[in-house]
């Protein structure tokens, strides 16, 4: 009785989503209206029982003349899921129902701030394509423009797997945004040079976004994501970009996102690393007034806000969660100034902690900042703090466009993955993961003059804005002269301990000025449970130990 009395019951408000929330307040006295929503369903862990959950409520609201689109359920992920169109009423009523974890209204779409560069499609010609031997990278987004002067040669295939979609042609343009730096990486430079890199690697497109960057209305996410990556991985595809998420799923506790437990799944069951985004979150909305201090201070702000959080399904444990930092800027209208400095994160770019207070994202790469007048006005978009991409819009003004956006920095992290795949063939995405990890070099934290903290707040609020730091492609691959990178693939029993002799030279304890330490880059990839306390299935940890025979 005790117990009962400490424990609230799991109601009404706890299966409230906050954008349904709103929605309903609104329709407060039009209880006739129709809304589509996400219904989750409790996953009781026996996938027989989860179907007779879902038929269950299927049948229920059928029988009030309820559309019930798609449904979606997964054992591994412990995740049931329907998508339904039905009255304010009938939505209201289900809030009460024991079977039900949570309603929201449908995803939002990723944003798409692009400004025209003044490029011709002539100064873009006979560019370098990817070897024919070259890794294939998945790109699940909104398809691409294959033949676009930065793609062309280079896309094995545009297709989609949906029921709802028709080809696998960009009507967006994001795809083509996100496939461009996944070729050429930064291509401001090459622009200006006229001497471009060979792309390393090649792009199977699969389009799961509409014509608004949005998951068809009728179909799950969950659904549609899922089969895309079983086609990837049918193909040999071992790393697949996904630059989307929910900007209504903001992670809330520690309990994992469902689109999150998903892609941990997938990629546990088809041996793939995805590449994801922290999202993107409103200065506005986590800063409150802006004023001159806020282009310095507005790490601090991104700390303190509970509405800067990552979004689904940036929380994904397995894994590489991207975040966006401020990239080497232009000279920008004397009366602007940048937010932020280079290497420190984009103002937009969400933080974390992640799952069980995980360190996400990982790892970062430029994304772009905003402009803010002297006088301390409203953040704004400049070109000259933007990104250059490819502008896939099917009625775009330009070749080549500015964009900013944390979706622009995963196709960094996926390049890189791409080379160390390029490199050693036969690596599992673990061992991709790994390596990419260790290459990472630290930036200059915007938290370093915060001397009324101490070291330790400093070093772990940093991760939790930037991650380890941004990857290198030449780290990734090779070692060189001070840098030995060691590694090994090996499966090891629950309850095991594993151990590795690593050979160190005498000169490692010759005194000196260089700095000496060991890096330990563990990847590793168990069975998960979104509603499950403790996520992972199981933990891995290591020891350094010294004069051990």
């Amino acid at each position: 009785d005790v117990y009962k009395r400490q424990v609230p019951s799991y109601g009404r408000g706890d299966r409230l989503g906050s954008s349904l929330a709103a929605r309903l307040a609104e329709l407060e006295d039009n209880s006739g209206a129709e809304l589509t929503v996400d219904i989750e369903v409790w996953h009781p862990g026996d996938q027989e029982k989860a179907d007779g959950w879902i038929d269950a409520i299927r049948n229920a609201l059928l029988s009030f003349n309820a559309s019930v689109h798609d449904w979606f359920s997964s054992p591994a992920a412990g995740v049931s899921l329907m998508r339904v169109t039905a009255t304010a009423d009938i939505v209201s009523q289900l809030l009460n129902v024991d079977l039900v974890a949570k309603i929201d209204t449908l995803p939002v779409g990723t944003a798409h701030h692009v400004s025209p560069m003044d490029v011709s499609a002539e100064e873009l010609v006979d560019l370098p394509v990817a070897p024919a031997d070259a890794p294939i990278v998945g790109l699940i987004d909104s398809g691409v423009q294959a033949e676009h002067p930065l793609l062309r040669g280079c896309i094995t295939e545009a297709i989609t797997v949906s029921s709802s979609l028709s080809d696998g042609i960009d009507r967006h343009g994001h795809g083509t945004s996100v496939a461009s730096i996944l070729l050429r990486g930064s291509i401001e430079a090459q622009l200006v040079s006229g001497e471009w890199e060979t792309p390393p690697c090649r792009i199977l497109s699969v389009r799961v976004l509409d014509g608004d960057n949005r998951i068809v209305p009728r179909r799950l996410p969950q659904s549609e994501i899922s089969d895309a990556v079983a086609y990837l991985a049918s193909q040999g595809v071992k790393v697949i970009n996904l630059s989307l998420g929910d900007d209504d799923g903001i992670m809330a506790g520690s309990r994992a996102p469902t689109l999150a437990a998903v892609l941990d799944s997938l990629a546990r069951k088809f041996g793939v690393a995805f590449i994801v985004p922290t999202g993107n979150v409103i200065p506005a909305e986590y800063s409150g007034a802006i004023d001159e201090d806020f282009r310095n201070d507005y790490p601090y702000r991104l700390l303190e806000s509970p509405v800067s959080s990552l979004i689904d399904p940036a929380p994904s444990a397995i894994s590489l969660t991207v975040g966006g930092a401020v990239p080497a800027l232009r000279a920008a209208p004397l009366s602007t100034a940048p937010i932020g400095k280079p290497g420190w994160p984009s103002p937009f770019s969400r933080i974390g902690p992640g799952i069980n207070g995980a360190i996400k994202p990982e790892v970062n790469a430029p994304a772009g900042t905003l402009g803010q007048g002297i006088d301390g006005n409203e953040p704004r978009y400049e070109d000259a703090f933007m990104v250059a991409v490819a502008d896939g819009r099917p009625d775009g003004p330009a070749v080549v466009s500015y964009d900013v956006g944390t979706s622009l920095a995963a196709p960094h992290v996926a390049r890189v993955c791409a080379i160390v795949q390029d490199e050693y063939p036969d690596a599992s995405s673990n061992l991709i993961r790994a390596l990419v990890l260790q290459s990472v070099t630290n930036g200059t934290s915007p938290l370093q003059d915060a001397s009324e903290m101490t070291a330790g707040w400093r070093e772990t609020k940093t991760l939790q804005l930037m991650g380890y730091g941004e990857v290198s492609e030449q780290r990734s691959v090779l070692s060189g002269d001070r840098d030995t990178v060691l590694f090994a693939e090996e499966r090891i029993p629950i309850d095991s301990v594993h151990l590795y002799t690593i050979p160190i030279p005498d000169s490692f304890f010759t005194p000196g000025r260089v700095e000496r330490g060991i890096t330990v880059s563990l990847c590793y990839d168990p069975p998960v449970r979104a509603r499950r306390m403790d996520y992972m299935a199981s933990r891995m940890q290591f020891e350094l130990l010294r004069g051990v025979s």
